[in-house]
Order: structure tokens, then sequence, then C-alpha cells
């Protein structure tokens, strides 16, 4: 039972309230109301009263305009609510928090939102998160990873190798509600390469023995239970050069202060061709970063690091950038300026 237009519920008012009044909701409907005979101006600008010599006309026209009207005015009014589509939405709401239901244990934030909600995207408030009881709300986010071939996945008693996995599946991709359930990782890998973008993930050779994982932007809490399960080895992140990706790196490193920020020598390169024009923070950067990076920021240049996955230089650089790193055992922090500026 859902009125089609704004003209129905000026109607609907008018009938079962013998006033209408004008609101932001109907405003572009109101100078029709006021060129029809049925109503005539009321004590203030923003009212019309019904004229009850037409309250059978008013009816009518209701009736061809909202065939359920006379049900919802009633269910409406027994709740004592207005009638108005703002009434018409706390009835809604009030009629979803009766429902009885039983729910899993889990249950995706927007499969509950269109149970206890308007619509599957409807905001989250503190009555409605309340009518779900005990069961947990889920992102259902997914983990895609490429696993060193010493890595395994726990569950109780079953373990499994995980680089056997994703050779039958392309890659290991691991579902939040399969860490929820108490999947774990165990075993060895060299390191823990975080990587910023699909393709350069997809795309690049890691060295021998490495486990690369898909960072997707801001989605980290698979990532950051995944750092945690390999918290005995080292984390490195490689991703793009702009404040985003260093506002990623800063995030990181509140989940893992000893991740390194591996950043290409020969990136360098590629600054004149493909840097992209782009804003930085005027503190951006730590002590400690390459010149030609500065001289990046100084010109305004972003660059990305998708072109560097086929240079073959890059996976004997990682090995070579972990070790240097290993020797010096200590990681610089990154100021909190260096924010979000895509």
């Amino acid at each position: 039972m859902r009125p089609p237009t704004a003209q129905a519920w000026l109607l609907a008012e008018l009938l079962a309230t013998g006033l209408a009044r004008r609101r932001r909701e109907n405003a572009d409907a109101w100078s029709w109301l006021e060129s029809l005979p049925w109503s005539r101006a009321g004590g203030r600008r923003d009212q019309r009263v019904l004229d009850e010599v037409h309250r059978a006309d008013v009816a009518a026209a209701l009736d061809r305009a909202w065939p359920d009207a006379t049900e919802a005015l009633k269910a409406i009014q027994a709740e004592e609510l207005p009638v108005t589509p703002a009434g018409w939405r706390s009835l809604a709401e009030r009629l979803r928090a009766r429902q009885v239901l039983k729910l899993p244990a889990l249950l995706h934030h927007k499969t509950a939102a269109a149970v206890f909600a308007p619509h599957s995207k409807a905001a989250w408030t503190a009555q409605r998160k309340g009518r779900l009881g005990s069961t947990e709300l889920t992102s259902d986010g997914v983990l895609r990873l490429r696993p060193g071939p010493d890595l395994h996945l726990r569950r109780g008693d079953h373990v499994l190798a995980a680089a056997e996995v994703a050779e039958l599946t392309g890659e290991l991709v691991l579902t939040e509600r399969a860490v929820r359930a108490g999947v774990h990782l165990e075993g060895a890998t060299t390191a823990v390469l975080t990587v910023e973008n699909l393709g350069a993930y997809i795309d690049l050779e890691p060295p021998a023995g490495w486990t690369v994982v898909w960072l997707p932007g801001w989605n980290m809490p698979l990532v950051e239970w995944l750092l945690a399960e390999l918290q005995h080895v080292p984390a490195v992140h490689f991703g793009d050069l702009d404040p985003e990706g260093v506002q990623i790196v800063r995030h990181l490193r509140k989940v893992r202060p000893d991740t390194h920020w591996f950043i290409p020598s020969f990136w360098a390169e590629h600054s004149a061709t493909r840097g992209q024009p782009g804003t930085w923070p005027c503190d951006a950067l730590v002590d400690g970063t390459p010149e030609w990076v500065r001289d990046l920021v100084a010109r305004g240049l972003w660059l990305e690091q998708e072109a560097l996955v086929v240079d073959e230089r890059l996976s004997a650089e990682l090995v070579q950038f972990l070790a240097f790193e290993a020797q010096q055992g200590a990681v610089a922090d990154i100021p909190e300026s260096a924010s979000r500026q895509r």
C-alpha cells in the first residue's frame, strides 16, 4: 500500500482530518489543491480546510488516486500518527519492529536492513540494531591472497595446504564467515606483501616463498586479521605513490608497527612519463624518503604502481629491500596529515 502521488496525500489528509497543511514534501502539489473547489483557505496561508459539501468528491478522487487509502488511513490513525508521508513511514517502521522472526547467528548488514529498515541501503539506527538480539551483522568481505608454499589452513582438526588450494582455484580466497568460524593460517612464509591495487596484486611475480595479499582500499578488516595471524613474519606494503597510498601505509603501521614501505628505486624512471597531477599535503612523507620522491611531491605528481609489475627487477629488489630493512631494524612514522585526497 503505497500512495502514488503527493496529491493523494493532500486528499487523504484533507479527508481524514478536515485540514491539509503545506509542507516541503507536498509543495509542488499545493497549487493543484488550491485550484480545486473542494477546499477553502484556512486560518493560515499554509492551510486548506475541507468544504464538507464536497466530502464525497474528495473521497472519490482519493479512491481513484490511491485505491488502498481507506485501509492505510485506518492503520495510520489507529497508531495515532499524522496522515502524512512521515506518518506512513513511521507506521511501516513500527510494523517491521513487530515482526517475529527467527534470525540466524550471522546476517549480512544489507539483508538485515532490508528486513528491519525501509530498504537494504538504509542507515542503521540504535533502535533498529536493538531488534537484532544476539544476531551479529557482517560485511562478508573476502580476502584474496597468493600464498607461499609452506602455509596451511586449519579449522579444528582439518588442515589443507594453502598453496594446493590456490593452485586449483587460481588464488586462495578466505571469507569473513570462514574467519569467524575459526579458520587459521599456520606455517612459514618469507614475508607478507600487501598490494594496494588488484592488477598489481594479480600480475606481479613475487620472490620465492613470499605471500602476496590484495589490500582493497580501506576495506581492511580481513587484511588486519591476516597480519595478526602472520605476525611472526615480515610485513611489506607496496602501493601507489599518492596521498591515499601514504595514508594506507600509515593505517597498516597502526596494525603492524613493523610494516615496511616498499618504494622501488627504479620507480624514479617512470616519473617523467607516468606522473599524474595531484596535490600532496606539505608534510606527507617521512624522513629518509628518497629525494626523487620528495621532488615528485614538490612537482605535484602521483605515481600508480601497476606499470612496475612487468619490470623484471621488481622481485630481486623486493628481496634486497627486505634484507636492508632487516639490517636497519626501524620503521619511521608517517604524519597524520598525509590524509586522503582522492
